[in-house]
């Protein structure tokens, strides 16, 4: 960086190069940048700057650069402050995806988890649940991802028990579908369809239209995957419904549509029609049942 360069403009030019799809040298101008605040003794602000050119270094696969970026944050944070704890924060998720990528110790993934409930607790001990709550969340998919089912689960039940204390619905549901989808690695395809109708509750409790049409196709899938596919369909014509009501009619349009032409293109206009009929016939069936006890209440 020349003497005279302004930090923020240096920041301005780093969104230029980002909207270019120029990533190296956005962070390398992030990197510029921070030089110059802290030149100016602009802590927070250099922590900014490298925060976001952590986030540019992992989208580029770079986590060694990352890593270098978030531990000169750390170092740079006023103590016991809010930008402190994120910068811990996003340290111990570089160090937890450095592990699991590189495996370079015996157990990367417990490793890993405990780099991750690191994190989590330095946001909890700057009063950051929620944060902390959505830090844990993404690492259970991390890890998970990474085929390590075992070691996710005891970062989900962390996450589950501030989600619970928390009342996040939202949150909820998505462990719900994290959940399911080990229950599929282990075999358990029951199991796994039970937690995909769990996670589409807990989205409708929260009124989360996002979370509840993730678990509804997932939902989908593994019937159509124990090859229920009026279960299938059924999933999906629900979800159509239930997201109308979320997110309003052409949204929900939007969303579900693609995914029954799908279905009926796999399938086959007859197997597809089949199983519409069958879930408008069960439909049909649970009105009728209703009716009477409707007009029994209304006596």
């Amino acid at each position: 960086m020349t003497a005279d360069a302004d930090p923020q403009s240096l920041v301005i030019s780093a969104r230029a190069a980002l909207a270019d799809e120029d990533l190296p040298r956005a962070a390398g101008l992030l990197h510029d940048a921070a030089d110059g605040f802290v030149a100016r003794n602009d802590l927070l602000e250099a922590v900014r700057c490298l925060r976001m050119a952590v986030s540019l270094h992992r989208a580029l696969g770079d986590l060694a650069d990352a890593e270098h970026a978030a531990a000169r944050a750390v170092d740079l944070a006023p103590a016991r402050s809010g930008a402190a704890a994120l910068a811990r924060a996003d340290l111990h998720r570089i160090q937890a995806l450095a592990l699991l990528s590189e495996a370079r110790t015996p157990d990367p993934a417990a490793e890993a988890v405990e780099a991750l409930r690191l994190g989590a607790a330095a946001l909890q001990d700057a009063g950051d649940d929620a944060g902390a709550l959505r830090y844990l969340v993404e690492g259970v998919a991390v890890v998970q991802g990474g085929g390590h089912g075992e070691p996710a689960e005891v970062l989900a039940a962390d996450a589950l028990a501030l989600a619970d204390a928390a009342g996040d619905h939202a949150a909820l549901s998505e462990l719900a579908v994290l959940a399911s989808s080990r229950a599929v690695d282990a075999g358990d395809l029951p199991g796994a369809r039970r937690l995909t109708r769990h996670a589409r509750d807990e989205a409708l409790a929260g009124r989360s239209g996002p979370q509840y049409l993730a678990a509804a196709v997932a939902e989908s899938h593994l019937a159509e995957a124990s090859d229920d596919r009026a279960g299938a369909y059924t999933s999906l014509a629900v979800a159509w419904v239930t997201l109308g009501d979320l997110l309003g009619a052409d949204t929900a349009r939007a969303a579900v549509e693609p995914l029954l032409l799908d279905a009926r293109q796999r399938w086959g206009a007859a197997a597809f029609q089949q199983a519409r009929t069958s879930y408008e016939d069960r439909r049909r069936a649970e009105l009728g049942r209703a009716a009477p006890a409707d007009q029994e209440g209304g006596r």
